[in-house]
């Protein structure tokens, strides 16, 4: 493989340093490669060229213009600084910092084209036209993608380009900041080969949301762990958790959700409260429900929105609403759909004419936050929650809903845990008919009774074809901590939680904070389960090895004694579940005071 840089009058071949290469880039994490230096030969102080070498498993190789300038009889043109990176699983990242480029004056081509920048797949062809300064990244295919920058327009200075060819997508509907808000999302490399993070925030409009370092892009190494708010990423003016916090930067309320890794053309939000309606012991509480419906594509697109209510009836008109491309919709739930009177249970179903959208809902009470991705279609005939919670302290609200257009059998059973360390069965059966929904505390379904002084913890099973849902836990008193959990339908084998918060905090007891983690084996033999915690450079903290009986669940806090006690005082970091048999996980974050909850479901690797 050749790298051929154009001094001008003198043209220099980078052929050594990079014989190892083997002319493709997925080899690229097996070169060992010396750093080398290459000066222009008529004038040497004017730059300099360095092709820098990684050990094996870093997976990139670097090429460095250092103050090199267009090429000039007098040598008294600016330096240009700028570097490629070639990524080993096909990427490839134009980075620049300063740049002086002028335009040539070529007879019969006017205007006079001042640079061309892209990427070519090795064959002459017809490619295409694209802005680069548009996006952070742009998708290689199969013919060449580039931008001409006629006269002076050349717009790259101090940005990054990242071409890719093997890059996964994580989209977030929800972007929120200010004083006393926040939202902060943890990204974890748990692969053995370096990545890179291009990140961009955009407005309701599709445009990218101006100040700060928008868009922004973050080297993350193997085996690492970022995790930042959203001002620190954008450096925009506020803050996936999200949450809300007091001037003195207590938390009071806190949720989280999972990153979107596909669209989809119809999905479902699948819990509604609006007006005073969120049931406490103490009475009714506040609540107002915001949906958020993101378009992530290039081209705009039409959405059907319909009411249900939770027998199935539409309530009021279908809605309907355009977004732009990169656009969003975010609106409160009884202006979207002109309510007159409370909500406090049925789902909303979104269709989306496009190739696609995400959603997720923000439920906000006078003490806490609910956060749900909205909900996909269920290809197979089960679900499943880890969490089930019933006491004096701890309330568990159970969502079912049938979205099909026939009648559904639904059997829901409670596997709870007795003081002995058995397991006890509970059935509750009933049958809903197409569109409608049940949502019912645990105390209801199951027959629990009132709360006592013990409480009862579980895991839930539902069997009903095609059943989506979710459940909400937390404080029955006044809802001063609560957190919502969607229905898992896809038990996993390996799974990776993205952060870790296990932070002490004397000065102030409200920031003190745990993290908790559900395990339950849904299935009919023994599972035998790894948790092993890193820190946020990959380095392992501890592990646990944990057998589960059939339909057996286990919940603890990292750092107890018994569990992974080495994860006290780790902040920032990550877990990987690993077992033999598919399982079902969840992980919980609070502060020991309780001040505030938050639940987010793993990230699926196999």
């Amino acid at each position: 493989m050749k790298i051929l840089y154009d001094y001008g009058n003198s043209q220099m071949v980078l052929e050594d340093p990079l014989k190892a290469l083997e002319a493709t880039l997925p080899h690229i994490h097996s070169v060992h490669v010396k750093d080398h230096v290459m000066v222009r030969p008529e004038h040497s102080p004017a730059g300099r060229l360095t092709v820098a070498g990684v050990p094996v498993g870093e997976g990139f190789i670097r090429i460095t213009w250092q103050g090199v300038p267009e090429y000039s009889d007098t040598a008294t043109a600016p330096g240009n600084t700028f570097f490629v990176t070639l990524f080993s699983n096909g990427d490839v990242r134009f980075d620049y910092g300063q740049i002086h480029v002028t335009p040539d004056q070529i007879a019969g081509y006017p205007p006079d084209p001042q640079a061309i920048v892209g990427v070519c797949p090795g064959h002459l062809d017809i490619g295409t036209p694209v802005a680069l300064s548009s996006s952070l990244e742009f998708p290689m295919d199969q013919e060449p993608i580039f931008q001409v920058f006629q006269d002076s327009s050349f717009n790259l200075s101090g940005r990054a380009v990242t071409f890719t060819g093997g890059s996964t997508e994580l989209l977030f509907p929800f972007l929120s900041g200010s004083v006393g808000e926040f939202t902060g999302f943890a990204v974890s490399n748990y692969g053995t080969e370096d990545t890179l993070l291009a990140a961009d925030a955009r407005g309701d409009d599709g445009d990218l949301l101006l100040g700060g370092d928008n868009p922004s892009t973050i080297d993350l190494p193997a085996a690492n762990q970022y995790a930042a708010l959203g001002q620190e990423i954008f450096g925009l003016g506020g803050g996936q958790e999200f949450g809300n916090t007091l001037p003195d930067g207590t938390i009071t309320g806190m949720d989280g959700s999972a990153a979107f890794t596909a669209q989809s053309q119809k999905f479902y939000f699948t819990r509604l409260y609006q007006g005073p309606v969120f049931p406490s012991y103490a009475g009714p509480r506040q609540a107002a429900t915001s949906l958020a419906i993101a378009n992530p594509n290039d081209s705009g697109i039409t959405l059907t929105l319909r009411l249900y209510g939770n027998m199935g009836q539409p309530i009021g008109e279908d809605v309907t609403r355009t977004i732009p491309a990169n656009g969003r919709i975010y609106e409160v739930l009884d202006s979207l759909f002109n309510l007159q009177t409370p909500i406090y249970d049925g789902y909303v179903e979104v269709t989306v004419d496009g190739p696609g959208a995400i959603g997720f809902e923000l439920i906000q009470l006078p003490d806490g936050l609910l956060g749900l991705n909205a909900a996909v279609g269920n290809p197979s005939n089960m679900a499943y929650s880890a969490q089930l919670g019933h006491g004096q302290d701890v309330f568990t609200s159970v969502k079912v809903i049938n979205p099909t257009s026939t009648a559904v059998n639904i059997t829901m059973t409670a596997y709870l845990v007795q003081p002995d360390g058995s397991i006890a069965t509970k059935d509750a059966t009933f049958s809903l008919s197409a569109n409608q929904s049940l949502q019912q505390n645990v105390e209801n379904l199951f027959g629990l009774g009132p709360g006592g002084t013990t409480d009862v913890t579980g895991s839930i099973k539902i069997q009903g074809n095609g059943v989506i849902g979710d459940v909400v836990f937390g404080d029955p008193q006044v809802a001063r901590f609560v957190a919502a959990l969607p229905l898992q339908t896809q038990p996993f084998r390996k799974a990776v939680f993205g952060q870790v918060s296990n932070g002490r905090y004397p000065s102030n007891p409200a920031l003190d904070s745990f993290t908790g983690i559900a395990l339950y084996n849904p299935n009919v033999v023994q599972a035998h389960i790894t948790v092993e915690v890193f820190d946020r450079y990959g380095n392992k903290v501890g592990e646990k090895l944990v057998p589960l009986q059939p339909n057996e669940r286990i919940s603890e806090v990292l750092y107890n004694d018994g569990f992974i006690p080495e994860s006290l005082g780790l902040v920032r970091g990550y877990v990987v579940i690993t077992s033999d048999q598919p399982i079902v996980a969840q992980e919980l974050f609070g502060n020991n005071d309780l001040d505030f909850l938050s639940a987010v479901v793993p990230t699926m690797i196999q």
